[in-house]
């Protein structure tokens, strides 16, 4: 795999930048070097680094002269500490796929090396080709790590490094006054609550009409609330002030503020898009106090979470594509919206609504045709996604 290709699918997925987390003591050794190392060079060279507990794992694996980087802040992604360290050498993606002398020496793999087991081949490890890895790849994997190893051991940080960041280790990013069980009492609140889409589809619909997309407008007046988003994602600095601003006739600006404060941990463009939304349809529309939902006694059906946002179900859904002779673009989004998506009790949601008849229609197909499409594919997807459906259910009834 040429570091070119690998540089444009990233690019492609809006990742710009690859992290690096150590300790205090190897980071200083990287510094005092003007380079990242791989574990093998420090040693060789008598250099300090402290202890980690992969270590063994790395040398077991042939992977100890290898450099590791990421494409996720871990500590911010998981809200917890970074086990590998609390300092995090923020690099620029682009020129280090564009450095000559790496040329030749990156391999992705398809998971953490510590889940890796005995015979495995290097299939197995590591994507192949640049198809099968942009198949793969969202942006905010954990287990996708990029490993360089050039023959000086050393990715060099000159022109590469962007910034320096030295994370708590007790900074949970979250609510300091909120222990463990209020999150959880908070998320199952959360979960048993009907739910509102509006910000979703219209969050999706701005940021088309954001990247230069005419066909989200129907010429309806709504069209306006689309428009006035898309120069929102545009220029985020001021539309957040004009919203908090308004926001205190109506009492809001405090919510509108600790909406705005999520916007860094979004990863996704559209993210920060679905963030800033909300924020506008908080400012703009009547308040709706939070309804629980009724439960649905059923069993839950496990299937539905090996979706198009996993690694088995983008196989699955490809192989059942090719079976029923239906394109996979067409039948990855009628996956989404007609069980993905799919919640337990929704709230009347209009801009959803739009949004999903926009989205079908550009492959072809009204909601009602969707859904028939849907229904005579979900058996074989089933079928497809059968063993790693199991699997899920096994763990998750041994947690609880």
């Amino acid at each position: 795999m040429k570091n070119i290709d690998i540089l444009k699918v990233l690019q492609s997925r809006g990742a710009t930048t690859f992290y690096h987390a150590n300790s205090v003591l190897t980071a200083c050794t990287f510094l005092e070097a003007a380079a990242l190392l791989s574990r093998g060079y420090v040693e060789k060279h008598k250099l300090k680094q402290t202890p980690q507990s992969s270590d063994q794992t790395d040398k077991k694996y042939g992977i100890w002269n290898d450099i590791f980087l990421d494409t996720v802040d871990i500590h911010d992604r998981a809200r917890r500490k970074n086990h590998y360290g609390p300092v995090l050498l923020v690099l620029d993606v682009e020129s280090v796929l564009n450095d000559k002398t790496l040329e030749g020496t990156l391999r992705i793999t398809r998971e953490n090396p510590i889940h890796w087991s005995d015979g495995q081949q290097p299939k197995d490890r590591y994507f192949e080709t640049v198809e099968e890895f942009a198949n793969s790849f969202s942006f905010g994997d954990f287990g996708k790590h990029f490993t360089f190893r050039p023959e000086s051991g050393k990715v060099p940080l000159a022109g590469r490094l962007n910034h320096i960041l030295l994370d708590d280790p007790q900074d949970s990013l979250g609510d300091p006054n909120l222990t463990e069980s209020g999150r959880v009492r908070w998320l199952v609140q959360i979960a048993e609550s009907t739910k509102f889409k509006d910000a979703a589809g219209l969050g999706t619909l701005a940021y088309v009409a954001s990247e230069g997309d005419p066909s989200v407008f129907d010429g309806t007046e709504n069209d306006r609330a689309i428009k006035m988003l898309a120069e929102g994602i545009k220029r985020p600095g001021d539309f957040w002030n004009w919203l908090i601003e308004n926001g205190r006739a109506k009492g809001s600006s405090w919510q509108l503020q600790k909406m705005r404060s999520f916007v860094p941990w979004a990863t996704w463009p559209w993210d920060k898009a679905f963030i800033l939304t909300s924020a506008f349809l908080t400012s703009t529309c009547a308040e709706h106090e939070p309804v629980r939902a009724e439960a649905d006694s059923s069993d839950f059906p496990y299937w539905v979470a090996i979706d198009k946002h996993t690694d088995e179900g983008k196989i699955a859904l490809r192989e059942v594509a090719k079976k029923i002779g239906c394109p996979y673009r067409r039948l990855n989004w009628v996956s989404y919206y007609c069980e993905s998506a799919l919640v337990n009790s929704l709230h009347d949601s209009p801009w959803w609504e739009r949004e999903k008849r926009w989205r079908l229609g550009r492959v072809g197909l009204t909601p009602i045709e969707a859904e028939q499409l849907w229904q005579s594919a979900k058996v074989h997807f089933c079928d497809a996604v059968r063993v790693h459906a199991d699997k899920l259910k096994t763990e998750i009834n041994t947690i609880l």
